[in-house]
């Protein structure tokens, strides 16, 4: 027994066994086990996961590079049926910058709801609804100067104006297209040859036609189409070198900042020198006291990846699960950094990190601090935080709430408070959730080894957070548009994990057994075998026949009949160039809006529903 008493947390873990002792070797034996269960696990789940079908395959294909002002639909259809003799196109879109048109036509339905509400409520109350027409003008007293004005005539004649705003919009967009389209052919077998025809081309040319110089079909970018639901219109307009230097400049700045500010301990460190802990010595709880800095450390881990996820959205992605996957990527790693590698190191940022590294001085005490027993105990703590008040606030949603009452208040008027009802429904954060699942799974890995009492506290996360989410996902937010690289990047962070397991039984035997003693010699070897096949496999593409993603196709009622997929019906243009009233001759025909669900709850709805809405749901049986 070597960490102290029977009531200290180091009796608990590794710590707890003399150098000597066989019982070492298990330690040494479950981690090479648990590498192979998770690959095992991890190419079961890739093999047996489903998929549906227009995020595998699709007949629709993206073409980009092409000459601006090119907007003839038969030059192009005469293109592919000379190139390509056996492809018959059945549908062309071309793209348009509709990014103004589209916030403009967010405002005309908000003035067209507000309108809506308006006529309900003085139905209803019987008196003319009146509004002041300014900011929190329901906060402006009377001496201010602002005249009250009928909120029905206002809200009729926002709606007119910004409505013949659109249509001139409109009509300008249509002359501003962005040298994309998107082709529909009928056989899925044609597209896939002309997407490999094109990513041969180092190979030689793609297949030419007569009018090839005129439609500069060299030069053109193709690959399959996203589902037309998954597409950011507005964002297509953000292209070429223009997207990648706001990328660059975008996560340049973020990289700076986290640099300086990579882990919360910062924070916390802040805060130890204002003494915040005697504000709460009068309470004399041991409970406050060793829980509190766990509890500040949870929140602020949960606000910084909030940074990573709106500079995100600032670097407009084309697709929403090309969004969700950028998120993962980026949170997952953030989060690594900042609630396992950092604070194993007891360091707080990555510019101490790098001055880690680069010193020499000192180094011995920092790696000999690394598996102290209450490093362990900091990140039980942290996943029990996670599992039991992290999940908790997960259902209330606060971020939403207070976002929820800052945008009430900004209303004029009752009948306004119908649209911050709508808005305030957002999609799923499937990126952001799947990073933080995934980083707690990496510390329960990484720790079950050295500090097996954090096993059942991070199964216990895992079915609460299963449960919490599933929750979230069907009644309190929007469907999410992912993409199956999301769960390959998850399986990659799995395995990931599992090496990070093996680095810290290394580094643990090294620091406490010597670097000359059994143990540590076959987990290095271990450590770079594993390290060795990953890189073969990244790099030179081996075992790639044996670990394929076979996705299954899966087919539900429900999503077939709602589907916005890669099916004809479904057009590879936005609604709002779908409006009859255009005056533009290449505008389609009108399609019917998908029906809303109303089974999504909001923080704002406290109105009983409209008579004919509850007819329609006891007809329906809901």
């Amino acid at each position: 027994m070597q960490e102290g008493g029977p009531d200290q947390f180091g009796r608990t873990t590794v710590s707890n066994l003399q150098s000597n002792n066989p019982l070492l070797w298990l330690h040494t034996v479950f981690s090479i086990l648990y590498l192979i269960a998770i690959v095992l696990f991890m190419r079961h789940f890739t093999t047996h996961l489903q998929y549906r079908e227009e995020e595998h395959v699709t007949r629709t294909l993206f073409i980009r590079n092409m000459p601006i002002g090119l907007t003839d639909r038969e030059l192009i259809k005469k293109h592919f049926m000379e190139a390509y003799p056996d492809a018959v196109v059945t549908d062309v879109q071309f793209t348009y910058n509709i990014t103004k048109l589209m916030k403009l036509d967010k405002k005309r339905l908000a003035a067209q709801q507000a309108k809506l509400q308006t006529q309900r409520i003085n139905e209803r109350t019987g008196k003319p609804l009146t509004i002041k027409p300014m900011l929190c003008g329901k906060f402006c007293p009377n001496r201010c100067g602002v005249v009250e004005v009928d909120a029905l005539e206002y809200y009729t004649q926002e709606e007119e104006r910004l409505t013949a705003e659109c249509e001139k919009e409109k009509k300008r967009s249509f002359q501003d297209d962005l040298g994309m389209a998107f082709v529909t052919f009928n056989s899925d077998k044609v597209a896939a040859r002309i997407v490999g025809d094109y990513r041969t081309f180092l190979k030689g040319p793609p297949a030419a036609s007569s009018v090839s110089t005129q439609v500069q079909s060299m030069h053109w970018s193709v690959d399959f189409a996203p589902a037309p639901d998954d597409v950011n219109w507005e964002n297509l307009s953000i292209s070429g070198v223009s997207w990648w230097f706001r990328v660059l400049i975008i996560n340049l700045i973020l990289l700076v900042f986290l640099f300086f500010l990579t882990t919360p301990a910062i924070i916390l460190n802040t805060l130890d020198q204002w003494n915040y802990k005697k504000l709460f010595d009068g309470l004399h709880s041991p409970l406050i006291s060793q829980t509190l800095p766990t509890l500040l450390l949870w929140t602020f881990t949960a606000v910084l990846p909030v940074l990573v996820y709106r500079t995100s959205l600032l670097e407009g992605h084309w697709t929403k699960s090309g969004f969700n996957h950028s998120v993962m990527r980026k949170t997952f790693v953030f989060l690594l950094f900042m609630t396992l590698i950092l604070p194993s190191l007891g360091l707080t940022s990555l510019k101490a990190f790098v001055e880690f590294a680069l010193t020499p001085e000192g180094q011995q005490t920092k790696w000999a601090c690394i598996f102290l027993p209450d490093n362990g105990a900091f990140f039980v703590n942290y996943v029990i935080t996670s599992g039991f008040i992290g999940t908790s606030l997960e259902l209330i949603r606060f971020p939403e709430l207070i976002l929820y009452a800052w945008w009430l208040l900004l209303t004029r008027t009752e009948a306004e408070k119908h649209a911050v009802r709508q808005e305030i429904v957002y999609d799923f954060q499937f990126g952001t959730q799947y990073a933080w699942m995934m980083c707690i799974f990496t510390i329960t890995t990484v720790y079950s080894i050295t500090c097996p009492l954090i096993v059942p506290f991070g199964l216990t996360y895992m079915i609460l957070k299963h449960l919490v989410d599933r929750y979230n996902i069907y009644y309190a937010y929007n469907p999410s548009r992912i993409s199956p690289d999301i769960h390959n990047s998850a399986v990659n962070y799995v395995i990931a994990a599992a090496v990070l397991l093996q680095c810290s039984l290394l580094f643990f035997s090294i620091i406490r057994l010597g670097t000359l003693d059994a143990h540590t010699i076959v987990t290095a070897l271990v450590l770079v075998m594993t390290l060795a096949l990953i890189i073969a496999k990244t790099c030179f593409g081996v075992f790639s026949g044996l670990t394929a993603h076979k996705y299954h196709q899966f087919t539900d009622t429900d999503d077939e009949a709602g589907s916005t997929g890669s099916s004809p019906t479904a057009p590879f243009v936005s609604a709002l160039l779908m409006d009859p009233a255009s005056v533009s001759p290449t505008t389609p025909p009108k399609v019917a809006p998908p029906a809303k669900d109303n089974n999504h709850k909001t923080y704002g709805t406290t109105e009983p529903p409209e008579k004919e809405e509850l007819d329609l749901r006891l007809a329906d049986g809901s």
